[in-house]
């Protein structure tokens, strides 16, 4: 989850350029006695909830302002997927190949 979430912010910040402020942890790594704490409790949970909200920033900005429906359509007409042309002329061409 961690790297995921670096990613999604990396994806932000570099490709779209935008600029995402990540919350600073509510956590003090000095007062840990033990570092297999970290991954435990409110850690878990502040890293869960970063990672929901990270995810609905970039969807959210992958289809408002890069158009990724649009472009997402696009490409199905483009293969003619809408219509089934392409699984039949898919097929269509394999035929001798499938039949053996």
């Amino acid at each position: 989850m961690i790297f995921s979430t670096g990613k999604a912010i990396h994806f932000l910040l570099n490709r779209c350029k935008v600029l995402y402020q990540v919350k600073t942890p509510f956590l003090d790594l000095s007062t840990l006695a033990d570092p297999a704490e970290l991954l435990a409790g409110p850690f878990r949970s502040w890293l869960s909830q970063l990672h929901g909200e990270v995810s609905r920033a970039l969807v959210h900005t992958l289809f408002s302002q890069f158009h990724l429906q649009h472009h997402l359509q696009s490409i199905k007409h483009f293969f003619l997927a809408g219509e089934g042309d392409f699984i039949q002329q898919l097929y269509d061409t394999l035929r001798e190949k499938l039949s053996q």
